[in-house]
């Protein structure tokens, strides 16, 4: 595996520990750590596969769902994943309405996300 994908968070040491741990599963990873970063890397790449956290900078904002209607707007193939620790029915309908394709609760282990990446960049190519 080779996919290149996108990680938006804006704790430093996940992603940190996200590169890292894919880049053991053979795949490379470019990170952001806040909306406008996150949308510049998109303006310049398509990424198969985005994994965002739904609040960044630390605030009650909800820039995660910016950036899935973003990603998903332009590149309607992108499967992503929205992380939060504030999940509800109401957000995952939200996040699924904008575009996302799963919305997971952290904390989420890696060997669990990795299973998820793999499930959703297979399913891309059927």
């Amino acid at each position: 595996m080779n996919a290149r994908f996108l990680i938006v968070d804006d704790e430093k040491s996940i992603l940190f520990a996200m590169d890292e741990y894919f880049g053991t599963l053979g795949y490379k990873v470019d990170c952001a750590n806040d909306l406008a970063s996150a949308k510049a890397l998109l303006r310049a790449a398509e990424y198969p596969l985005i994994i965002a956290d739904l609040r960044l900078g630390g605030s009650d904002n909800q820039d995660g769902l910016e950036i899935v209607a973003c990603a998903h707007k332009h590149y309607p193939k992108t499967r992503i994943v929205l992380l939060t620790a504030y999940g509800s029915p109401a957000l995952t309908a939200e996040a699924q309405t904008r575009g996302a394709d799963v919305v997971l609760n952290k904390p989420m282990s890696l060997p669990k996300l990795a299973l998820i990446v793999t499930e959703l960049l297979e399913a891309r190519h059927d």
